[in-house]
């Protein structure tokens, strides 16, 4: 068991762990959005092909979850996401080295793996790991620097691409991925505190379902549930705002510019979240997020501009603060030393649902577009009427809800 007195004097490398989902996010997937053009010249292929080989990326999180969620409790969450970096690092220069599209595959299958072990659940585990009682600022501060990790990318990587050729691009991009790596295993290996074996009086703590408590049992099918449906609703309808908007005020320079605004706003709701949340309980911030997303559905469906823009502030708000919701509610019912294996009971079926989202979208409002948003609404209601149930469930005895001090 963690020592609760040790936790609160443990300090989490939040800016590091901040800057590696920067890395991991913007390098691992918002980057190909900028090079699609490039490297479907280079393997002799269309973009769309590329964008292929992307949701490759992200469905293979599902099966990958559990087995990245085991090596987080049993080897730490930092060695994890060194190794996970640098798989990624190594993907990503590969990909310019190789021109046949078995090559391509092969790339992609790696930078796969090296994003399964770097993103967000692995780095919020690390925090919890080292921080576990105070774990929810920490979180709130990587998903502020998971916020900007886009617009990082794009605006670092269009020169690059403009002044060098792509083999070159990449080879260069790996090099940061390389460097936090480093920095990974290095912290890894000074705190020897965040590794479950190490920082635990017991060498390890089996996680079976059979032994968990019936209100554990259901805090993770309520949560899995929960999660998956508001991951399948951002997703499907996150890619599919531009279409909307064009639809219904037959303006596309206006359309973009309304669908853009969400992802600022994401940034807002965490900021509000690291200044405030701390004084709440997470599930009662969770809720209050969570509400915006139906009310932004709603306001999404009425032609008129200023509902539009309505619709993307609480739409980017909500899903900003239910990404750290998500990341730390769940160490409300489980001790650090299996935070990654309940995690990743969650993270298995977001996957799925997430990776389903675009295509289920696509094919919904092809067929019947009137029935798009309504649908989504549905669909966010229902989720927004489990994750209630979880207010209920009584949480681990020693654990704090509201955050008492800041880190």
């Amino acid at each position: 068991m963690q020592d609760p007195e040790a936790s609160l004097h443990a300090r989490v490398p939040v800016h590091f762990l901040g800057l590696s989902q920067i890395a991991s996010y913007g390098l691992l997937f918002y980057l190909f959005a900028q090079i699609a053009e490039p490297l479907s010249a280079r393997y002799q292929v269309t973009p769309a092909f590329v964008l292929l080989g992307v949701s490759f990326i992200l469905v293979i999180q599902a099966p990958l979850a559990p087995l990245v969620g085991s090596w987080v409790d049993r080897y730490g969450a930092l060695r994890i996401l060194s190794i996970g970096l640098a798989l990624g690092g190594v993907g990503l220069a590969a990909l310019g080295w190789f021109d046949h599209v078995t090559g391509f595959w092969l790339c992609m299958g790696i930078i796969g793996l090296g994003s399964a072990a770097s993103q967000y659940e692995v780095a919020f585990a690390a925090a919890v790991q080292i921080q576990d009682l105070q774990s929810r600022h920490a979180i709130s501060v990587i998903t502020f620097y998971g916020g900007v990790a886009s617009s990082i990318v794009w605006l670092s990587v269009a020169p690059l691409l403009t002044w060098f050729q792509l083999d070159l691009v990449l080879l260069v991009l790996a090099i940061p991925l390389a460097i936090l790596s480093l920095i990974a295993w290095r912290s890894a290996n000074h705190r020897q505190a965040i590794t479950s074996r190490e920082r635990s009086e017991t060498p390890w703590i089996g996680f079976h379902w059979r032994q968990l408590s019936a209100y554990q049992q259901r805090a993770l099918q309520w949560l899995a549930l929960s999660v998956s449906l508001e991951g399948f609703v951002f997703a499907a309808t996150s890619l599919m705002w531009i279409t909307w908007f064009t639809r219904q005020f037959n303006e596309p320079g206006l359309a973009v510019v309304l669908a853009s605004l969400y992802g600022p706003f994401q940034v807002v709701g965490r900021i509000l979240e690291m200044r405030y949340g701390r004084l709440y309980d997470a599930r009662m911030t969770g809720l209050v997020a969570f509400l915006c997303l139906p009310v932004s559905l709603c306001f999404a469906m009425i032609p008129s501009e200023i509902a539009a823009v309505i619709a993307m502030i609480l739409f980017g708000m909500g899903h900003g603060v239910l990404s750290i919701t998500f990341g730390f509610v769940i160490s409300l019912f489980f001790e650090s030393g299996v935070y990654g294996r309940a995690k990743a009971m969650i993270a298995a079926p977001k996957a799925l649902a997430a990776s389903a989202g675009p295509l289920l979208a696509g094919l919904l409002y092809t067929a019947a577009p009137d029935w798009f948003l309504p649908a989504a609404l549905l669909t966010i209601s229902i989720a927004l009427v489990v994750f209630v149930r979880i207010l209920k469930l009584p949480t681990r005895a020693n654990h704090s809800i509201i955050m008492t001090e800041t880190p």
